[in-house]
């Protein structure tokens, strides 16, 4: 979905055409025009305002509060991962203390570091800092080549200090940036030679970020970002593609399904993963897909774990006429022909709609949790039912 957005210090104001049907619980993936523009990722921790409109933290900034008095300023910031003896720029929103590069002197706590302020008063506000974290640095000869998670928005000449990860023999401390090869990675010298990859290095530019810009964003719902299917081990289905537990990663063409199957003579390769743990697994790993973003009562679910992987919108279902109980068995039908190509047994038809239409689901104004329950409920028994499993 096309979109606009506007960001006025750390945070970003994304206003839709129509409504997003997003909730704080979900996340999204957002793209954004301009130079720099902020980084194209993931972003969850949503505040929704309104039906079209929501905000998101800008990425690679660090927000907080500060106090000074004197030349003492304590900066409040959840989990800021500072040290003393780090250098950040910190900008001060509202109050009107100095803006600028300061020398972290001491952290009294993991959200609490202070610093010796550019001038003498009395005051309090809000601030925030350039701040990336989880940055890959590739080293060859005494070129390093930083790679950030988004558009760093640096140049040529800025300066950042560098945390670099353990055993990585270079200094922490202030480097000048010698090339700009993307927007992503930036290149600094070292005074030691030699050829190593690391990550999870901090920097901390020491530039004023960017922080009022517009443009045109893009919503994306679905992220794809599935990751492994076999872990954890409380759902899953079994086996990701390419992570067979043998090197032939194939079934076996003579495996017979003990019990019956094998009784009446039948080869079933596909059953080689089957056991009764894989399939209560497989039943979690279903139940998690179907019921996640339990706050969205928008009709929005997603793999997994409301991440965004794969985005399932149940909104064409969701309505007062398709779910009443008078209305619930032509939804299985429906259901039914889109899920198991018409192949749900009446068995399984009559559990579902006795189930949901009967008093287990509450249905009385009905509100939008009561028609989002019934109809994920719905979803789940038809794609935990063997004749959803097992087509032909």
């Amino acid at each position: 979905m096309a979109a606009t957005y506007r960001q006025n210090g750390g945070a970003i104001t994304i206003t839709t055409p129509r409504p997003h049907r997003l909730c704080l619980d979900d996340q999204v993936f957002l793209s954004f025009t301009g130079s720099p523009a902020p980084a194209a990722q993931i972003y969850q921790n949503l505040v929704v305002d309104s039906p079209t409109t929501f905000r998101v933290n800008a990425p690679g900034v660090s927000v907080g509060t500060y106090n000074q008095s004197g030349a003492l300023l304590t900066v409040t910031s959840s989990n800021h991962g500072l040290a003393a003896g780090q250098q950040v720029y910190l900008a001060f929103t509202t109050g009107g203390a100095l803006n600028g590069v300061y020398t972290v002197t001491a952290v009294p706590g993991a959200s609490v570091f202070t610093v010796t302020s550019l001038d003498s008063a009395a005051r309090s506000g809000a601030c925030l800092f350039p701040n990336w974290a989880g940055n890959f640095v590739l080293q060859s000869g005494t070129t390093i080549t930083v790679i950030i998670p988004g558009a760093h928005g640096l140049a040529v000449g800025n300066n950042v200090f560098i945390r670099f990860p353990d055993r990585n023999p270079a200094t922490n401390g202030v480097y000048r940036i010698t090339g700009v090869p993307a927007p992503n990675r930036f290149t600094v010298n070292s005074s030691v030679s030699v050829s190593r990859m690391d990550r999870n290095a901090l920097v901390l530019p020491l530039a004023a970020p960017r922080l009022v810009r517009s443009g045109v964003a893009t919503l994306r719902y679905s992220t794809w970002n599935m990751n492994a299917t076999d872990n954890p081990y409380t759902w899953n289905i079994y086996q990701s593609p390419l992570r067979s537990p043998t090197v032939f990663n194939f079934f076996s063409p003579d495996y017979r399904f003990p019990g019956v199957l094998a009784s009446a003579g039948l080869t079933t390769p596909e059953f080689q993963l089957t056991t009764d743990s894989s399939v209560v697994l497989q039943l979690n790993f279903f139940l998690g897909s179907v019921f996640n973003n339990y706050n969205n009562t928008n009709g929005l679910s997603s793999l997994t774990a409301g991440s965004g992987a794969i985005a399932l919108d149940l909104g064409p279902w969701m309505t007062p006429n398709q779910l009443s109980d008078a209305g619930i068995p032509l939804l299985v039908d429906n259901l039914n022909s889109l899920l198991c190509a018409g192949q749900l047994s009446s068995g399984a038809k009559d559990v579902i709609v006795h189930y949901v239409a009967g008093n287990a689901l509450p249905y009385t104004t009905p509100t939008a949790g009561e028609l989002r329950d019934r109809l994920r409920s719905v979803v789940h028994l038809i794609v935990t039912s063997p004749d959803f499993i097992i087509q032909r």
